[in-house]
């Protein structure tokens, strides 16, 4: 199991070592994120999305949204991703944040440069 350590901007618990499941994630100074176990014993993640000004985003995007990550040893699970942020999610029980979760639209995850590049480097031996 992940140790916890304190997220010193929200007063929230968070994994210790994100790279035992590895994942590589930066918490961004003033960005709100939680973590919490759904009803089958999912552990997740879930953190605000606002993008910056200027932005050209559609469909509600510009406003922000919930992203929730599976906290896996998996890496390429999708994530899920929730429009518009819901008001006080941040202090909504463990129960109602999986009801966003499973209300929000899964995604596929972003390919990194490197994952990028290998996949091009795969396609071109075929």
């Amino acid at each position: 199991m992940l140790g916890k350590k304190r997220d010193p901007d929200h007063n929230h618990e968070r994994s210790g070592d994100s790279r035992q499941a590895g994942i590589e994630f930066a918490l961004v100074p003033g960005m709100a994120y939680r973590e919490f176990v759904d009803s089958s014993g999912q552990s997740w993640r879930v953190w605000s999305t606002v993008p910056s000004m200027g932005s050209r985003l559609r469909g509600g995007f510009d406003q922000g949204w919930l992203t929730f990550e599976r906290i896996s040893a998996e890496t390429n699970l999708p994530l899920r991703r929730l429009v518009p942020i819901p008001a006080e999610w941040e202090t909504a029980p463990d129960d109602r944040l999986e009801l966003m979760c499973r209300s929000a639209d899964e995604v596929a995850r972003p390919r990194t440069g490197q994952a990028r590049s290998e996949s091009a480097e795969a396609a071109r031996q075929e």
